[in-house]
């Protein structure tokens, strides 16, 4: 068992050129899964909400999304703004 008490300074799998891409599709699963366990997404779609609420229709809005696995954030975002339209 993983010790989690303290933090790791092994590198991370998905930064390891080496990697096959069976073990970074399973990395990217595990982070789609940690983001539904922890609420992650809904954190941030109660944000999105809030924005939309005060967003002018016929304005632009962009958003960019860094560093979001494997884009399931995104496209959670994307489907919420697409319903508030």
């Amino acid at each position: 068992m993983i010790d989690l008490r303290q933090r790791s300074t092994e590198p991370e799998l998905m930064d390891v050129q080496a990697t096959d891409l069976a073990t970074v599709q399973a990395c990217l699963r595990d982070l789609e899964r940690i983001n539904r366990w922890t609420g992650a997404y809904r954190i941030t779609l109660r944000w999105l909400e809030r924005v939309l609420d005060r967003h002018r229709p016929g304005r632009p809005l962009v958003a960019r999304a860094t560093a979001t696995c494997c884009a399931g954030s995104p496209l959670s975002l994307s489907a919420t703004a697409s319903r508030s339209t």
